[in-house]
C-alpha cells in the first residue's frame, strides 16, 4: 500500500445481493495510517442478504470485518458474518477494532438488519467493534461470540446517546 488514502481489502463485495464469502483467509493487508481500508473481508455499499462464514482474517492493518454504505449506493441490509475468527485485525487503520462501521449516507435506514453471531474475536492491538463517526445503522444483533479484546469491547466516534443504539447482544 504505497499511496495515500484508502485501499485495498482482502475480500469484498459491493452493490450485490445473495453473496457468499467462505473457508476464506485474509492475511497481512495494508492501508495508509489512518485509512478506512486494509481489512481482511468488506460487505461495502449495497450489498444484500450476504453471509461471510468460516473464514479466517488475522493481522490486517484495517479491520477483520468492514460494515460500510457510502453515499448514494442501494440500500444495505440482511447480511450475515457467521463461524469467524478475526485475530489481531486493525492495527493501523482508523479502525482499530476486528468490526468496523461506517455508513457516509447518514441514514440509519440504508445500513441495517446485520446479523454477528458464533465468531470468535481475539485482539490486542484494539476492540471488537468501532463505530465510526458517520456510522448510523439499525437492528445489528450479535449472538453467542467471544470476544477477548485489549480494552473497551465497543468505541464509538458517533455520539451515542442511549447504548443500546451500537447494539443489542445477547447471551
Amino acid at each position: 500500500m504505497p499511496r495515500k488514502g484508502n485501499g485495498p481489502v482482502g475480500i469484498w463485495t459491493y452493490e450485490s445481493d445473495s453473496i457468499l464469502i467462505q473457508y476464506c483467509i485474509a492475511y497481512k493487508n495494508k492501508t495508509s495510517e489512518g485509512a478506512d481500508d486494509g481489512g481482511g473481508f468488506d460487505l461495502d455499499g449495497g450489498v444484500t442478504n450476504s453471509i461471510i462464514q468460516y473464514c479466517l482474517s488475522y493481522e490486517n492493518e484495517g479491520s477483520g470485518f468492514g460494515l460500510f454504505q457510502y453515499a448514494g449506493a442501494s440500500p444495505w441490509y440482511n447480511n450475515t458474518i457467521r463461524h469467524c475468527i478475526s485475530e489481531n485485525d486493525g492495527s493501523v487503520s482508523a479502525a482499530q477494532a476486528a468490526i468496523y462501521v461506517w455508513n457516509s449516507s447518514d441514514d440509519p435506514e440504508q445500513l441495517k438488519d446485520c446479523y454477528i453471531y458464533n465468531n470468535t474475536i481475539y485482539n490486542e492491538k484494539g476492540t471488537f467493534i468501532n463505530y465510526a463517526a458517520q456510522s448510523k445503522h439499525l437492528g445489528f444483533k450479535f449472538h453467542n461470540n467471544i470476544f477477548v479484546t485489549k480494552d473497551e469491547l465497543i468505541t464509538s466516534k458517533e455520539s451515542i446517546t442511549n447504548p443500546h443504539q451500537l447494539m443489542r447482544i445477547c447471551y
